[in-house]
């Protein structure tokens, strides 16, 4: 996963109905590092890492509900599969790429 690929991906926009985004599957990942965030809680960040790489994860919208039943401890790393798109976060004239997360699946359960 690399920069390159996201600029890339960003050449087939606008996405939409007709022309949806490339969703991917990181496979084996831990997860780390997860907060809430929003006024409300309703959204989650957290890391996913693997073999010394680490990129930032988003999810938008059921983030309170999943942290209160599925992560309870925000310090521990959870070994996972990751289901989202590849994303290029432009802030402040800063880019760094991230994944917006649609789905996390371990071997006991899916959720998000």
């Amino acid at each position: 996963v690399t920069m390159e690929l996201a600029e890339m991906l960003k050449k087939f926009e606008p996405c939409g109905e007709g022309n949806r985004m490339p969703v991917f599957k990181f496979s084996d990942v831990d997860i780390e590092y997860i907060s809430s965030m929003g006024k409300d809680g309703r959204h989650i960040k957290f890391f996913a890492s693997q073999g010394g790489y680490a990129i930032e994860c988003i999810n938008f919208g059921g983030g309170k509900e999943i942290l209160r039943k599925h992560f309870t401890n925000s310090n521990e790393s959870y070994n996972v599969d990751l289901i989202g798109k590849l994303d290029i976060n432009e802030f402040r004239g800063k880019r760094k790429l991230q994944i917006i997360a649609d789905g996390i699946i371990d071997k006991r359960k899916a959720y998000i």
